[in-house]
């Protein structure tokens, strides 16, 4: 009996036998689950910053070019120049001589008589084809500025802005743009097709935009509204800016042509201005 009791009280000194795992095997344990946790964190991470960087690296690729679009020198519609010059003329002389003779006094130096300042408004819409020409005329002399290494010092955004091509068909402007900024390895250049309705309305100019292609890149119509809104209230502040909305009222684009409100004299003075800025004289004698 004395053997039985020892026997069991030996055995109450024991260790119990609960089923639970050692204490250092638990330790251990955590161990080896916090490691493999924190490896697939880092996994994860490494995976998404690597889906990042192919993204980037895809949109910057699809965005910028090596080159800019090939420009587009077409010779205009000289029938549809001619019948657009004579529509301004006339819508300028208003049927007299007064403007015209206004303008040739100040191209000999002489300060202009008051009908060229006070000739009041005029309306004048041109057609598609007149629209057209004009459109090709300023192309030809833009891309003759840009082919003789004479910047035509055109700027969008910081960047140099040079335009390819540009039409205008049922009521819509068509234009391919080239921007040319910092070179990030994937080409300087980004090339822009864009299809939009500009025109000036109570003073301010407006822009509705129907198409926006950016290098390979399809965006939607209105994606940069808020920097085209931004960029041209800034173009308003400028004093070609103010000075193209003193002399336009407004400008109104129809599916067959361009409306515009606009003062003769007050154009006169800004075309003199340019030309006397583009040839270093003092042709107004200010």
């Amino acid at each position: 009996m004395d053997e039985i009791k020892n026997t069991i009280a030996g055995d109450s000194t024991s260790e119990p036998v609960t089923g639970e795992a050692h204490p250092e095997k638990k330790k251990s344990k955590r161990k080896k689950t916090l490691l493999w946790g924190c490896l697939g964190c880092a996994g994860v991470s490494l995976l998404l910053i690597a889906c990042l960087i192919g993204v980037l690296v895809w949109v910057f690729s699809s965005i910028f070019s090596e080159k800019p679009f090939p420009l587009v020198t077409r010779t205009p519609d000289s029938d549809a120049l001619a019948s657009a010059t004579a529509k301004f003329q006339t819508a300028l002389t208003g049927g007299g001589n007064g403007d015209v003779e206004a303008l040739a006094a100040m191209l000999n130096g002489q300060q202009p008589n008051a009908s060229a300042a006070t000739g009041g408004e005029k309306e004048v819409t041109i057609d598609t084809r007149e629209t057209n020409a004009l459109i090709d005329s300023s192309l030809a002399y833009l891309h003759g500025q840009d082919l003789s290494g004479n910047d035509s010092e055109m700027k969008l955004l910081g960047m140099k802005l040079q335009i390819a091509d540009a039409i205008f068909e049922n009521g819509v402007f068509k234009v391919k743009a080239s921007l040319k900024g910092a070179d990030l390895g994937f080409g300087a250049w980004i090339n822009a097709d864009a299809e939009f309705i500009p025109g000036i309305k109570d003073r301010h100019f407006v822009l509705k935009m129907r198409k926006l292609k950016v290098g390979s890149m399809d965006f939607p119509p209105d994606s940069f509204k808020e920097t085209v809104d931004k960029e041209l209230l800034k173009f308003e502040s400028t004093d070609d800016g103010k000075q193209i909305l003193d002399l336009v009222s407004s400008v109104e684009v129809k599916e067959d042509g361009v409306t515009m409100k606009y003062d003769p004299g007050k154009l006169i003075m800004f075309i003199l201005q340019k030309l006397s800025v583009l040839g270093g004289g003092d042709i107004l004698g200010q």
